[in-house]
Formats: C-alpha cells, structure tokens, sequence
C-alpha cells in the first residue's frame, strides 16, 4: 500500500500560482538517488518555474532522498509520496497523481533544457499525439559524452528525418518488436506523454527495465506517436537500482514478442502477423544453430579442422544472417 505524504504546496512561494505555466505535470521517481540529486536540481531549473506541477514518488530511501527534496525542490504545486521499490510501478502510480494534461518524467541524472520541454509540448499539440520521443545525448558519470546508440538513433538516421513529425503506430510496434528487448521508446527523459493515455494504458510492470519495450508493443498500435530529432536530452550512463527482469518463464524477448503476436493478431495487417511468425522462427533457428556449433566444438582442438564443426560455424552465419535480413524487413512493411 503506498502511503501518501503530506503536500507542501501551502508552504511554497517562489513561484506564484498566478503565473501562466505550461499544461505539464513532472514526475521524480526516487530511490536511493542523493549521488545525483542536487545535480539534477540544478538542471532543472531553467523550466523548473514553468510547469503546472510536480509529484515526487519515493521508494523508501536511506540515503537521505527524500529529506533533500522537502528542503530544497521549490515549487508551489509539489506533492510527495512514498511508494514501494519498482521501477513501473513506481511510475505509473505517480502518473495516476498527476492533474496536468501531459507528463515528464524526470529520472534523477538525466536531464532536458527548457526549450527541449517546449518543443516537446509544441510537438504534442501539432499532431495530437499520445506519446512524443525524442533521442537522448549520452553522459557518463564524470559529465563527459558516454559512446552508446540506441534503435531510436538508427531509425532517425535511417529514416533522414529532420523535423518533427508523425511516427506510424505499425513503424513504431514492427521497430520495437525488431529491436526487442530494446525498444523505440529510448529514455523517456527525452519523452513527453499524454497523462490520460498513461492513467488507462500504464507500463507493463511483468518485463523488468523492457517495460517501455512493453508498452510500445502493447499500445503502438492504438495510439497516436511523434518523434522529434533533435537530441535534447541527456541519459546518465550508470549501473542502476531498481527491479531486474524477471528470470521466470521464458526469456526476455521471447515473452515480448508473445505481447506482440497477440496486440497484432487483434490489430494489425496480416503482413505484420506474417513478419512476426517469420522473425519469431528466425530467432528460434538462429538459437538451435548457436547450439549444435557450441556442442560440436571441443577443448584444444581449433574449430576449422574439423569439417562437422566447420559445416556447424558455417550455418550459424548463415542463420544469423538471415534474422539480421528479416529484422530489416521491419522497416519496409506498411
């Protein structure tokens, strides 16, 4: 049961609740987080003033989180909770807090500039849309530039896009379900979601850190998405805290893309369900493949003089290769 902490908004004053402010409420979710808070307030504060409010969800910190935040986060509609560890969870009771028409969600150590907000927003109301991405730049610990690229990159890349625009649902589900367990979704620091679409369709709390993965694959299909190019946002690269994939049941990507199979057969062409049943039985030929070559080979004895394991190296390439392809073919389906 998460235990609702008292509101401070009667207690703050440096901003008045007068000033015309942007229709977006931000979500903190904490835990444990004072290494990388009082950094992240600072960058907060060139848009901190303009949004309609603020809701902090806590998963019982020791480390003095939640202390920190009464003290110094100033803004005069910031409301605190207490929530149980869990990364989805832990987000999707803090959207159901939030009044305002759209939602930011601002993990601690990543970071967006005021305009990056602005342009998400203008972006959300142009076309409508229920989910607006954004490619985030990547940031080591120390503040200098981490290597890392993300699906979200090679698809703007790809795809030339240069300014915002309209991101087809069938795009968005087929790249997901490519990609999986990586999605399209990339940081949702760099994200700006529609709060009523949140409240009815949350994150899937069942696949661990892949719950955007999830929630592409469950809701790509059914809402309207946008993208927008340009890196205005930063993500920390760092080990973190919070609840790991589930090891029950089947891997990763095979529970991902039963999700997808399901939401396609219900909404989507038979051209897609069609891909999915090729991918799927690529994966599981690659696998086998990967197999039988790992139980040919044999300690001290090199793979190539033996013409069984070569047969068996030469396959996996080739299967391998053949997924690679049929994973491509996701960007050319309508």
């Amino acid at each position: 049961m998460a235990r609702v902490e008292k509101c401070r908004s009667e207690t703050m004053t440096s901003t008045s609740d007068n000033t015309a402010r942007l229709p977006v409420g931000v979500l903190i979710p904490t835990r444990d987080a004072m290494q990388y808070l009082r950094q992240h307030l600072d960058a907060m504060q060139p848009w901190l003033a303009s949004v309609d409010e603020i809701v902090v969800v806590d998963g019982f910190s020791k480390d003095g989180t939640i202390g920190f935040l009464r003290e110094h986060l100033r803004h005069p509609r910031v409301r605190f909770f207490l929530h149980p560890p869990g990364l989805y969870a832990s987000w999707n009771f803090g959207l159901r807090q939030l009044r305002a028409e759209f939602a930011y969600v601002s993990t601690v150590g990543d970071t967006i500039t005021a305009d990056g907000l602005h342009t998400l927003l203008a972006t959300a109301k142009k076309f409508t849309s229920d989910a607006v991405l954004s490619p985030p730049r990547f940031v080591s610990p120390d503040g200098k530039p981490a290597d890392d690229r993300w699906p979200i990159h090679d698809w703007i890349e790809s795809e030339r896009i240069t300014t915002a625009a309209e991101l087809s649902g069938v795009r968005a589900f087929l790249l997901s379900a490519a990609n999986a367990p990586r999605g399209i979704l990339g940081s949702s620091a760099g994200n700006l979601y529609r709060t009523a679409t949140m409240r009815a369709r949350p994150f899937p709390t069942e696949f661990g850190h892949a719950g955007d993965t999830a929630w592409a694959l469950a809701n790509a299909l059914e809402t309207r998405l946008a993208v927008c190019p340009e890196a205005m946002s930063t993500f920390l690269v760092h080990a973190t805290q919070h609840s790991r994939p589930s090891d029950d049941g089947p891997p990763l990507r095979d529970r991902l893309l039963a999700l997808a199979v399901e939401k396609a057969t219900r909404f989507a062409s038979p051209a897609v369900v069609q891909w999915l049943a090729d991918f799927q039985n690529a994966i599981r030929a690659s696998a086998d493949a990967d197999r039988r070559y790992r139980a040919m080979r044999r300690p001290m004895l090199p793979w190539f003089l033996r013409a069984s394991t070569r047969a068996g190296r030469a396959e996996k390439q080739t299967r391998r290769a053949t997924l690679r392809e049929i994973a491509a073919q996701a960007r050319r389906i309508q």
